[in-house]
């Protein structure tokens, strides 16, 4: 039912405007207003109810629709009888003021900005404890160690990794020695502990300790990326796309790392970029990965616990995504290259590397050789057989990656052996022998579909 007022004598109302006029005007018998009435009908009401006080007055159009609220009787002022759009638009602005944006972070449900309820430490992103507020939907998303949780409620872990619970448990551990141990002594630690946690229930002995050898494995390879991160770094991944022809981005500015897990790859990045993003699952892995920023200096890294399947990122924000080793251990490949797709500029770059099915070297997470040879049932039970582990990496063969990636991007290949850090009499023998056939066209392409891994350096396809 429309608001309608009527009195023998009219209302008397006094009116303050945000411009900083200050007057009284009446609204004579038989005004009536309607709660339906958008923003710009109610400031043509405004306007006639007032006997043309605004058109006097020469208000600018923003101030006359700042000035709406105020000239609106008590029982028709926003957040009373307003429609619901206008009504949720006025409460957006409210939970809006005294918080500060936190850049390019969106809600993951509806899209809208997140904000801060206070100002951050100097040098930090975030403060050690407390939320991040939607403007929106009003969601709050809770901020551990200085890093906001923003994975989705159900969903986002695989069966062979910690759930939720042991997830926090792990962090939790790994946060409590941060102030008193190094990164190396952080990382015998983490690879200990969630050993200790992901056998615990799931797996025989044998099983244990085939997982705390490839662990000590995993920390040799962790220690040589940090040594020589030129491998990984921006300005390599603009090298070999100038190489191929591709055209870089004008100003790059932003970049964001997929899966950063232990955060060699921002490592890398950090020098070249203004801010970059480290994106995981694991709040574990981030953890760590705030240690080794810590103790290298480097303060451009915003880390982030989310589901790279659904960034909190808004669209068309960054300038290069990298996804190094992720693809292989992700269930919907698609979804990821989707979003990846979607954060990118115009003219933005991504660079992917993930290990070779048919590599004719180990496979890297079990230490088999011809492990991707085999059809991927038969794999799963040679590992089992050999390892005692669940085996849930799906590696890609060349094409097949190319397949995958073509809906999104244009790929070009580039060399892999860079990247796999040749140490040893084999790879540095078949590092010089893939130099010599780069010279030959056709065998150049054969050797690329057995090299350890392969890189692709990616254009975002327009449109």
């Amino acid at each position: 039912m429309p608001w309608r007022h009527r009195s023998p004598f009219g209302s008397t109302f006094q009116v303050k405007t945000p411009c900083g006029l200050s007057f009284s005007f009446k609204i004579s018998h038989g005004f009536a207003a309607s709660p339906r009435l958008g923003p710009g009908r109610a400031r043509q009401v405004c306007k006639r109810g007032t006997g043309g006080l605004l058109s006097a007055w020469r208000l600018s159009e923003e101030a006359a629709e700042r000035a709406v609220p105020f000239l609106l009787p008590r029982c028709l002022r926003p957040g009373r009888h307003l429609p619901r759009r206008d009504r949720e638009h006025m409460q957006r602005a409210r939970r809006s003021q005294g918080r500060t944006r936190c850049g390019e972070l969106e809600c993951i449900l509806c899209r809208s900005p997140l904000c801060l309820p206070e100002t951050p430490p100097r040098g930090s992103f975030f403060p050690e404890t407390g939320v991040l507020e939607c403007r929106g939907c009003g969601r709050r998303f809770p901020l551990h160690w200085g890093i906001p949780d923003l994975r989705p409620s159900h969903g986002g872990f695989s069966a062979h990794l910690l759930d939720r619970s042991q997830d926090l448990e792990c962090a939790g551990m790994l946060a409590e020695r941060m102030r008193t141990d190094s990164f190396e002594g952080l990382l015998e630690y983490f690879n200990r502990t969630s050993a200790e946690l992901l056998g615990k229930g799931r797996l025989a002995a044998s099983g244990l300790e085939s997982l705390r050898r490839l662990r000590k494995r995993f920390s040799s390879r962790i220690r040589k990326a940090v040594e020589d991160p030129w491998p990984r770094s921006a300005r390599r991944i603009f090298e070999e796309a100038r190489a191929a022809g591709i055209e870089l981005p004008a100003h790059p500015g932003r970049a964001a790392d997929l899966g950063c897990g232990s955060g060699i790859q921002l490592l890398a990045l950090a020098p070249d970029f203004e801010r970059v993003y480290g994106i995981d699952i694991s709040l574990k892995n981030l953890v760590l990965c705030k240690k080794l920023l810590e103790e290298r200096g480097v303060t451009n890294v915003c880390l982030i616990a989310a589901d790279i399947r659904r960034l909190p990122l808004a669209a068309e924000s960054v300038d290069l995504v990298t996804l190094v080793d992720v693809l292989e251990h992700v269930a919907e490949p698609a979804a990821v290259l989707r979003e990846s797709s979607r954060v990118l500029a115009r003219d933005g770059m991504a660079y992917l590397a993930t290990p070779n099915r048919f590599s004719l070297w180990r496979e890297p997470h079990t230490g088999l050789w011809g492990l991707g040879f085999l059809p991927r049932p038969v794999a799963k039970a040679y590992v089992r057989l050999r390892r005692g582990l669940p085996f849930q990496v799906h590696a890609y063969s060349l094409g097949r990656l190319r397949a995958t990636v073509a809906p999104w991007f244009e790929s070009w290949t580039v060399s892999s052996l860079a990247y796999a850090h040749p140490r040893g009499v084999v790879l540095r023998a078949a590092s010089e022998i893939h130099k010599n056939l780069e010279r030959i066209p056709v065998l150049d392409k054969a050797a690329d579909r057995v090299m350890p891994v392969h890189e692709l350096v990616c254009r975002k396809r327009p449109g």
